[in-house]
């Protein structure tokens, strides 16, 4: 009965997780935002030759934050995204310039 018990528990928060998932992706998209990849988030930070708390001074979070969506351990928020996507764009020297007129 336990073991019946904890393979019910896991199959529960692993539908707790594809609706979490899901409610996401819906966001996302209603909201047209980029999708959102660790792998280009890391390559752009190295291009930019940023360390992680430079860029999460550009986008408006922590290091650690930086760290964690790099890692995959957590994904960005709508807002974040947002965010995000606005940096994009930018080039080294753009974003050196964009982190001087912030006093940085």
């Amino acid at each position: 009965m336990a073991d019946l018990e904890a393979k019910l528990a896991t199959l529960e928060r692993r539908l707790a997780l594809r609706k979490r998932r899901e409610a996401r992706i819906k966001e996302a998209r209603e909201h047209k935002l980029p999708r959102f990849s660790p792998a280009w988030l890391t390559s752009h930070r190295e291009r930019l030759q940023l360390s992680a708390e430079d860029y999460g001074l550009l986008v408006g979070v922590s290091a650690h934050t930086i760290y964690n969506w790099e890692k995959e351990r957590t994904r960005p928020r709508t807002k974040q995204l947002e965010a995000l996507a606005s940096v994009r764009g930018l080039g080294k020297r753009a974003a050196w310039d964009r982190l001087e007129s912030m006093g940085y």
